[in-house]
């Protein structure tokens, strides 16, 4: 039985909060000669680069790993229990050691012991995505007020991701200046393993304030 954790570290993540300081967004099909002419001032940014090569997103991508493993090596004692369990179900399937009545129960058992593992695996990588998120939403935290700075620095009345762009200049590239800020305050953010407990009490809470709010 192979145990795999997924990582998801360096998918979108800006995608619901870069966008809430741009003051027009388009993409590189409608930015014809006619809007540059009217003086619109561009200026692209790159949302996946602050996830994946800033100093913060580097450390967190460690910390992730390390837990990672650290899970998957605990997932991995069970699995070799049960890939031993299964060898035993076998073997005395085979030899008739056990009458069927009895064989019948333990394979029942089995089962459910499947079963409670695998549920325990999809858990287990919920605290990874958990905590992986956490982490980001940090980084996130800290990109708020610099890009923020970016557009009264700039004024731009059109901020676009780079990867809605096929080809952009680098002089409306503003990546490397948000980037060297982001380094300089945020070097790292706080990796907190995200339990199972957590993740239940986070949702219990939530549930308690929509009802709160709906009264």
């Amino acid at each position: 039985m192979t145990t795999t954790l997924k990582n998801t570290f360096g998918q979108g993540f800006l995608g619901h909060f870069l966008f809430a300081f741009v003051i027009a967004c388009a993409s590189f099909t409608s930015l014809d000669s006619a809007k540059a002419e009217e003086g619109h001032k561009i200026v692209v940014i790159s949302e996946a680069a602050f996830f994946a090569a800033s100093d913060a997103a580097k450390k967190l991508n460690e910390d992730y790993v390390e837990l990672q493993k650290k899970i998957a090596e605990e997932l991995s004692k069970e699995a070799n229990a049960i890939k031993k369990e299964e060898g035993e179900l076998k073997s005395a399937s085979e030899s008739g050691l056990y009458a069927p009545e009895v064989f019948e129960e333990r394979a029942k058992k089995f089962n459910q012991r499947v079963a409670q593992y695998q549920v325990l695996q999809q858990q287990k990588q919920q605290e990874l995505d958990a905590s992986l998120n956490r982490g980001r939403s940090l980084i996130a935290n800290a990109l708020k007020p610099i890009i923020n700075d970016m557009i009264k620095k700039h004024q731009p009345t059109i901020m676009l991701d780079a990867s809605q762009l096929m080809f952009a200049s680098p002089d409306v590239n503003i990546t490397p200046e948000v980037m060297k800020r982001l380094n300089d305050s945020t070097p790292s953010v706080e990796f907190v393993h995200v339990t199972r407990e957590m993740l239940i009490e986070a949702q219990k809470k939530a549930v308690e304030a929509a009802q709160a709010k709906s009264e």
